[in-house]
């Protein structure tokens, strides 16, 4: 009985995506790799172009702005590098366990 409900569980996901089990994993594992080599990367423009020491402070920049992308946008909220070090460490977290 368990056997032909999980038979029945991948069988949906062939049908739905048109993938095996397998392939989909190997999907997310790439997805995540990808994500985190890319943040990873951005590490080096923190200071340049996320802290308000860099091209665009957030003086400038939440006046522009409306209220859904500075309730969305976490790294609105704090201008110091240190705090957006550790949001993108977060991120980097999140990106693991994809």
């Amino acid at each position: 009985s368990d056997q032909n409900k999980k038979k029945d569980y991948v069988g949906g996901w062939i049908t739905t995506l048109g993938c095996n089990i397998h392939a989909l994993a190997i999907f997310r594992i790439t997805l995540g790799f990808m994500l985190l080599l890319e943040l990873l990367l951005r590490f080096r423009f923190l200071h340049p172009f996320y802290s308000d020491e860099g091209t665009l402070p957030r003086h400038i920049l939440l006046p522009q702005t409306d209220d859904i992308y500075r309730a969305l946008c976490m790294h609105c909220g704090f201008g110091s590098l240190n705090a957006q070090r550790i949001l993108l460490s977060i991120q980097c977290l999140f990106a693991t366990t994809l």
